[in-house]
Formats: C-alpha cells, sequence, structure tokens
C-alpha cells in the first residue's frame, strides 16, 4: 500500500504538471502551442506507464484488495461503502478528478482561443486580399509576364 500511494503521489505531481502547461496553453503565443502539446503528451505518457505500475501492483494484492482499490481510485462508491484503509485512496482520487475537470475546463477555452484566432486571420487574410494594393499586385502580375500574354505566340515578341 505504502508503494502505490508513494505512485499516487507522483502521478498527482505529473497531474499537477499537466495542468499548469494547460494553463501556460491559455496565455502563450500562438506559435508556442505545439511545444506545449508535445510537452503535454510526454506527460500522459508517464502517467500511462505509472498508472501501469500502479494497477499491476494493486492486482498482486488479491482481487478482493484490487476490487476495493479500483471502487476508491475510480470513485465507484461512496468513501463510507469502502473499508477504512481505502479512505486515503478514495481521497487521493477525488483530487485527480478535481485536477482533470479543471484541465477539461481549460482546454475548452484554449479551443475557443484558437478559434478566435484562426477568425481574426482569416479576416486579415481576407481584407488583404481585397485591399487596393493587393488588387493592383494582381493586375501588375499580369501585365508583367509577356509569356501570359492572350495573344498568339508568334505575336508575342512585337
Amino acid at each position: 500500500m505504502d508503494e502505490i500511494s508513494a505512485l499516487l503521489e507522483e502521478k498527482k505531481a505529473l497531474f499537477e504538471q499537466y495542468e499548469e502547461l494547460t494553463r501556460q496553453m491559455q496565455i502563450c503565443p500562438a506559435e508556442e502551442l505545439p511545444s506545449y502539446t508535445d510537452k503535454r503528451g510526454h506527460l500522459a505518457q508517464k502517467i500511462d506507464k505509472m498508472d501501469e505500475k500502479i494497477y499491476s501492483l494493486a492486482q498482486a494484492q488479491g482481487e478482493e484488495w484490487a476490487a476495493n482499490f479500483e471502487n476508491a481510485i475510480r470513485l465507484k462508491c461512496r468513501r463510507s461503502q469502502l473499508p477504512e484503509e481505502f479512505h486515503p485512496l478514495f481521497d487521493t482520487a477525488q483530487v485527480f478528478f478535481g485536477i482533470g475537470n479543471r484541465i477539461r475546463e481549460k482546454e475548452l477555452m484554449i479551443v475557443e482561443r484558437m478559434e478566435e484566432e484562426l477568425e481574426a486571420l482569416t479576416k486579415q487574410i481576407k481584407a488583404n486580399n481585397r485591399s487596393v494594393s493587393a488588387q493592383a499586385s494582381k493586375f501588375g502580375v499580369g501585365m508583367s509576364r509577356p509569356n501570359s500574354s492572350y495573344l498568339n505566340p508568334k505575336y508575342s515578341k512585337v
């Protein structure tokens, strides 16, 4: 149980780092989003590996213990329905669920932010394409290349 508790504390620290990276994604420049996404991906892999260790240790404790562990860590029942030794695990699971909910809320805000930035860039591109200089440059490009003439090629050298 001590080893599982220690791993759960490490997992909690990783979750908190993941949450902090998610928070940073809300305020960082758009160009930095891929970097933060990669960092979160690495943390998610570490968390998954840690989960494998934790569940393996729980299974090694026996079927009944593993069932109680599963109920506690997944919040499948009330705290009072668990044997007392599983109460700290239940409490830790509540912390994980709280962090997970905050992360999901932040991710929704990040998606909204990205949609707003995309919309702003799209408007800017459309505005640039409608500007007088953009129209003039299109006209100038067509006129500056003699090979793009609509005349018969034998007359283009005139």
